[in-house]
């Protein structure tokens, strides 16, 4: 949907934000997205590899 709006945008300047790194983050990596982990979101802790980890949400403001 993003591409049908920007069409110009490339995937690395897009910023996926989930509190899943199973559901959300790795596939947005997969895609070449930029990631941020949501730690004040998450049920249960995941091992994984993302861009940035927010412990709140004003920790956006510092990556964008």
């Amino acid at each position: 949907m993003i591409k049908k709006e920007l069409p110009d945008i490339l995937n690395s300047e897009i910023l996926m934000v989930g509190d899943s790194i199973v559901r959300d983050l790795d596939p947005a990596r997969k895609l070449g997205l930029v990631t941020a982990l949501a730690k004040y979101g998450q049920r249960e802790k995941e091992n994984g590899e993302t861009d940035y980890q927010l412990a709140s949400i004003q920790d956006l403001t510092k990556i964008v």
